[in-house]
């Protein structure tokens, strides 16, 4: 019998499977089930930043507010869209694991958050990885622990070009001869669809960048570090492994820098029933 690819988890897939509806959560632990599962510490990176950081700040909401309406209004004043629907997702798994419902139970709340940001969460994030998380990298933010002062929590999710120490231009530099294949895709990839192309487009300019000025180095630090971030995680990917994401865009990048190394993409797009 043919052995089944390991999926690479990212950052989409490892959020949905802790936060989104029940029936997705149960559609992605179908496909998991009895395949080898692994990650990177870019994946992780992600996850303390979208996903810890915005506990710490939803617990901070939540201490303020007195009625589920309260909480909902404040949310809605996030300074991002994203902020907004990553609050609303962890709140609404909140009182779904609390089992509340029709009422405003802060203390039960804020006990549950807690435990999210104490441990739970990271716990539930590796208890898939079969096959553990590569560090190529070694990224500064995926190291970097909850902290706990006067009943406060933090996280250090910033990151500057200056002071980090990651492996990450290095990591680019080993693997420059693929890198030239997404230039090469928007010279010739009339077929490209306008979506696809602004992502490729974007990560070229971080390229060029530090091909032609600053050198690898360019690419610490959040700014830059974002840009390339879903590139960084296909090139992390092993030889047989498919990166398994919701996001379209990894087609795109394995097709002209995963597919010569061995690594294909799997998008989830959930069946009939999640389109």
């Amino acid at each position: 019998m043919r052995r089944r690819r390991a999926f690479f988890l990212d950052t989409t897939i490892q959020v949905d499977r802790l936060f989104e509806r029940t029936w997705r959560k149960n559609y992605i632990r179908q496909r998991l089930a009895g395949r080898e599962c692994m990650t990177c510490s870019m994946v992780l990176r992600e996850f303390k930043r979208n996903v810890i950081d915005t506990c710490i700040s939803l617990l901070l909401i939540i201490s303020e507010c007195e009625t589920d309406t309260d909480v909902e209004t404040e949310i809605s004043r996030q300074f991002t869209k994203s902020t907004v629907s990553m609050m609303l997702k962890i709140y609404a798994e909140v009182k779904r694991e609390a089992l509340i419902t029709g009422r405003f139970d802060k203390e039960l709340i804020v006990a549950t958050l807690k435990e999210y940001i104490k441990g739970r969460l990271l716990s539930r994030f590796n208890e898939v990885l079969t096959m553990g998380m590569r560090d190529a990298v070694k990224c500064d933010v995926a190291l970097r622990s909850t902290t706990e002062a006067y009943g406060m929590y933090s996280i250090d999710v910033s990151c500057n070009r200056v002071s980090a120490t990651c492996d990450l231009p290095k990591v680019f530099k080993e693997n420059g001869r693929w890198l030239t294949r997404i230039s090469d895709a928007l010279r010739i990839g009339r077929d490209l669809e306008a979506k696809g192309k602004a992502e490729l487009e974007r990560i070229c300019r971080v390229l060029e960048r530090a091909r032609e000025n600053s050198g690898w180095a360019v690419l610490k630090g959040n700014h830059n570090c974002d840009r390339v971030a879903d590139l960084t995680i296909v090139l992390e990917a092993p030889r047989g492994a498919s990166v398994y994401s919701t996001d379209k865009h990894y087609e795109l990048l394995a097709r002209y820098v995963g597919i010569p190394r061995g690594v294909l993409a799997v998008i989830e797009r959930y069946g009939r029933r999640g389109r």
